[in-house]
């Protein structure tokens, strides 16, 4: 999961289809992993709201 690269499904706080790397993963009730992105950004996504992107 960790360095992976994640595609966002939706348009939310970035456009749908943004690739970011995965560089931390929170387990519970409900998956979630932040992903930085090219431009810096870290973000908290759900892992329902991504697809795996190829490298």
């Amino acid at each position: 999961m960790i360095n992976k690269k994640y595609r966002t499904i939706y348009s939310s706080v970035v456009p749908k289809g943004s690739i970011g790397t995965c560089v931390d993963v929170e387990v519970g009730v409900l998956i979630a992993f932040r992903l930085e992105f090219a431009n810096g950004e870290s973000l908290w996504f759900m892992k329902r709201d991504l697809e795996e992107a190829e490298e």
